[in-house]
């Protein structure tokens, strides 16, 4: 189901307060501390999105974590049609 635009709203502010978050001088364990509580702040929006969400945070993650990662890195992840988006 195509996401509403209430939902890409709510993805892109956490999608943005991740970034930040993740150039913040935060330690580790704060970042995914905050991880959890925006990831749990959408998944009780959208339970039945909770795959999907999973899938778009690590992704949104490893991105900041590594700007370029080798064409090979997400394809385990994309074939998988849970995390389809």
């Amino acid at each position: 189901m195509p996401a509403t635009a209430h939902q890409q709203a709510e993805f892109q502010f956490a999608r943005e307060s991740l970034a930040r978050l993740w150039r913040s001088d935060a330690r580790l364990a704060e970042r995914w501390a905050r991880y959890d509580l925006i990831r749990e702040h959408l998944v009780r929006q959208w339970p039945a999105d909770a795959t999907r969400i999973d899938c778009m945070m690590l992704d949104w993650v490893c991105a900041l974590r590594h700007p370029e990662p080798a064409a090979d890195a997400t394809a385990t992840v994309r074939a998988d049609p849970n995390c389809a988006k």
